[in-house]
């Protein structure tokens, strides 16, 4: 499990159409294998289905994201332990 987590600084007045943003992505990413919460199956299926979503034109189509980019944090880690689930 590889897990990709993201604060994205949305301004109130923009909160609905990040959510619609945020809707119409996640097929998106459902379709490169991504769950919930950015839940990869490990660290090189994340960087090889990343590589492929770019190349994706739908990552053109989707609009530009209703926040800064330039002020999102991200960050990667695969957990040490996790309860529940497979």
């Amino acid at each position: 499990m590889y897990v990709a987590g993201l604060v994205i600084p949305v301004p109130a007045d923009k909160l609905e159409a990040y959510r619609q943003w945020a809707e119409n992505s996640a097929q998106f990413f459902k379709d490169y294998g991504c769950f919930t919460w950015q839940i990869w199956p490990d660290k090189a299926f994340f960087y090889k289905a990343e590589e492929k979503m770019h190349e994706d034109p739908r990552m053109d189509s989707a609009g530009e994201p209703p926040f800064d980019a330039k002020r999102l944090i991200a960050g990667c880690f695969a957990p040490i332990f996790s309860m529940g689930g497979d």
